[in-house]
């Protein structure tokens, strides 16, 4: 269970589908992933693949489970995109009002 952002400026279209891949090529015939399912929820979606994780462990879907969340603000457009949005928020300057 893998917690993703939203669709943003600054993101790849194809995130999920590129994090899949790669998360299936790490594994060993001994260690076979499940189906990944990706939670594309913003900033709750790693506490919500946790939840999906337990929720699969209650119910005996699963043996064991992987769960975390993925994110970043490293790209100039998702900073831009945020700003825009009033999602940056920076500690006042001195002397500046």
């Amino acid at each position: 269970f893998v917690g993703l952002p939203p669709p943003r400026p600054g993101l790849p279209a194809n995130l999920a589908a590129e994090l899949v891949k790669e998360l299936t090529t790490v594994t060993t015939p001994e260690c076979r992933l499940a189906p990944i399912q990706i939670l594309p929820h913003g900033h709750s979606a790693g506490l919500m693949a946790v939840e999906a994780a337990c929720q699969a462990l209650r119910e005996r879907q699963s043996l064991f489970c992987l769960a975390g969340g993925v994110d970043g603000y490293l790209d100039a457009d998702t900073m831009d995109w945020l700003e825009a949005n009033g999602q940056v928020h920076c500690p006042p300057t001195e002397g500046k009002r």
